[in-house]
């Protein structure tokens, strides 16, 4: 249920959904253990919008 809600955020965002992922990265770090809970819901937002844009393509 999060996830769709996510993804509906997502859709709103399209324009600059590229940008908003790219962010999302970059709050992340480069590390793929994100150790703060912004950072693991960054993460976790990344991940969607990514599975999302590659399901559009």
């Amino acid at each position: 249920m999060k996830n769709e809600i996510i993804i509906k955020k997502a859709k709103k965002l399209e324009g600059n959904l590229a940008e908003y992922y790219l962010f999302c990265v970059d709050v992340c770090g480069e590390d793929d253990e994100a150790n703060t809970k912004p950072a693991k819901e960054a993460l976790m937002l990344s991940r969607n919008i990514l599975a999302y844009l590659e399901a559009t393509a």
